[in-house]
């Protein structure tokens, strides 16, 4: 179904299918996209629609998070400080490029291969740490804090009740306090991850030309795999406005909300 408007020809009731993991896809319905060119589908760009810079910030931001947790085999979530006697804790930027080498040094020393994704977390003082996920950190590289470590009480509390957190004291020696836990649930540790992308975070970074997360290079994304009409109605574990997501646990699942594919050159 098209609709014209002063602003050109839209396509409605218009979805995608995208592929994260062999179990794991997501269906995205389109309120409606803009048909680049008067023959139809020879291409597509979606409608946006602008609702100030740091929201469609912050909405991207959190998306290629959760798309990126969810892509990755990162077996750690982190927290990571910087130890005010050795580092700026305001500079954010200073932080994430000498992490950023640091990492890469690490990797090249030791033989592995460890990937990141941090978000930054920034307090009321304005200083920052960052919180995310690590993968492929040797586990004979850290360290098992115990109910004796020199810990915060809240940290301390989650020991004694069963809960085990590491400490990287490579990283430690380097940078400031840090603390790993092992990864059970991807998707709620990335919803909640996702809460640090906050409007004052957007508004203060994205101001000054930062990014509002972190990632090494290499890691996996989502797959666009079908394109089409729905055939069915989509009943979205997330919706608002503009689009209504759906998960679902295999292609054929997903597939069978469509009409034919609708190929093109994307939006």
């Amino acid at each position: 179904m098209y609709k014209i408007t002063d602003g050109g020809i839209y396509q409605e009731n218009i979805a995608i299918l995208k592929a994260y993991t062999d179990d794991y896809y997501k269906i995205v319905g389109f309120r409606s996209v803009k048909v680049a060119g008067v023959d139809g589908y020879a291409s597509y760009k979606r409608e946006k629609v602008d609702e100030g810079r740091f929201d469609e910030s912050i909405s991207r931001a959190r998306s290629a998070i959760h798309e990126i947790v969810m892509c990755n085999d990162f077996e750690y979530f982190v927290t990571m400080t910087l130890d005010k006697r050795h580092h700026d804790r305001y500079d954010l930027d200073v932080f994430r490029k000498r992490l950023a080498k640091w990492i890469n040094n690490y990797n090249t020393k030791e033989g592995v291969n460890i990937k990141y994704l941090l978000i930054p977390e920034r307090h009321k003082d304005g200083a920052y740490n960052c919180h995310g996920f690590l993968a492929d950190v040797p586990g004979d590289h850290l360290y098992r804090y115990g109910v004796n470590s020199r810990l915060p009480y809240a940290m301390l509390k989650l020991i004694k009740q069963g809960r085990a957190l590491y400490n990287w004291p490579a990283y430690a020696k380097a940078f400031g306090f840090v603390s790993l836990e092992k990864i059970k649930d991807k998707e709620r540790a990335a919803r909640y991850v996702m809460k640090y992308v906050s409007k004052e975070l957007g508004s203060v970074d994205a101001g000054a030309n930062k990014h509002l997360y972190y990632c090494s290079k290499g890691l996996n994304r989502s797959r666009e795999v079908w394109r089409g009409e729905l055939t069915k109605v989509l009943e979205p574990d997330f919706k608002n406005e503009y689009v209504s997501v759906k998960t679902v646990d295999s292609f054929e699942a997903g597939i069978s909300y469509f009409t034919e594919r609708v190929d093109g050159e994307g939006w």
